[in-house]
């Protein structure tokens, strides 16, 4: 269940237009720098050896920026809905692998050419940079380590201390987005930062967006996830909803009041098969005292008339 959630988190995200949305908000003030049609989707599987045994780690989304035949940057988003003292130390080794990825093709062009052969894998991708972030959904600022040296704190011997090397992650805490940066998100992006702010500030008085949702069963997936509520996700599943869906006019606000609606319609549900549940038992019960006093017509009587069963619930102290 859980490698399901984790990927019903991230399919949002991997839409082209919502990670270069992210990425042009929060590095460039919302200026187009990064063209969705730019982005090259990137294997988000690397492999970790510890103590000689092979450990598959894998990004949440990764992206290579191109411009034309050039690589620009592996870029990267890693999503916090709990904070994680140790998230230096993951993205370091996310990063890490990709900078060894990197040196490996350049380490196997350069065996290929020694060998005397030719063709593209001779002509490796000149070194470009790696850049994650960390999007943090929590309704708290992010409080733990950002760097390396500060996951390590007063771990670190004296005499190394001018020697280790820190590593600084780009934590950004959506819930606190200002409404400026807010208002600059494009995607659907807007709709879930927006969310976000709004229930950190005014909780149930949180007023949803008019704005159109482009991909309705991505946003409504990681709203399920995120959230950890099936309603949004079942909602996919509702004929009437699909059909709306395929129109294209479905908004935050009517995404929450189906949601409401679909909460309200289930409590009443589940409201109804208690009292049943409930009623049963009061009569299985009542009807046990009534036989072990010999009372058998009165047991036939109270299973087919309801007033008079009420009647020896409150004789009998029974209630429901």
């Amino acid at each position: 269940m859980s490698n399901e959630k984790d990927f019903t988190e991230k399919i949002l995200f991997d839409l082209p237009d919502v990670f270069a949305d992210i990425f042009n908000v929060l590095l460039f003030e919302g200026k187009q720098i990064i063209k969705p049609e730019d982005l090259v989707s990137d294997g988000t599987v690397s492999q970790l050896k510890i103590a000689n045994d092979l450990h598959m780690q894998e990004r949440d989304v990764s992206k290579i920026w191109t411009k034309g035949n050039a690589r620009l940057s592996l870029l990267g988003i890693e999503n916090q809905t709990k904070q994680d003292r140790d998230m230096p130390f993951r993205i370091v080794s996310y990063d890490g692998a990709a900078y060894k990825a990197q040196a490996n093709q350049h380490l196997a062009a350069a065996r290929l050419k020694a060998e005397g052969k030719s063709g593209p894998e001779t002509e490796p991708w000149p070194p470009y940079p790696v850049v994650s972030l960390v999007l943090y959904f929590g309704k708290t600022k992010w409080n733990r380590p950002k760097t390396i040296l500060e996951c390590l704190g007063n771990h670190i011997p004296e005499v190394l201390k001018p020697f280790v090397s820190d590593y600084r992650i780009n934590v950004f805490d959506i819930s606190w987005l200002d409404d400026e940066t807010v208002k600059k998100f494009q995607s659907d992006f807007s709709l879930v930062a927006d969310y976000f702010v709004q229930t950190r500030k005014y909780g149930e008085n949180y007023v949803p967006s008019k704005k159109t949702v482009h991909h309705v069963h991505e946003f409504m997936s990681f709203l399920s996830a995120v959230l950890g509520d099936k309603r949004y996700s079942e909602m996919l599943e509702d004929p009437d909803f699909q059909e709306h869906a395929k129109k294209g006019d479905v908004t935050m606000c009517e995404v929450l009041d189906k949601a409401e609606q679909k909460g309200l319609k289930q409590g009443i549900e589940q409201g109804f098969k208690k009292g049943i549940s409930d009623y049963a038992n009061a009569l299985k019960e009542l009807t046990s005292r009534l036989i072990r006093e010999g009372k058998t017509d009165e047991v036939i009587k109270a299973a087919s008339d309801l007033d008079y069963a009420e009647s020896l619930f409150k004789r009998y102290h029974i209630s429901y």
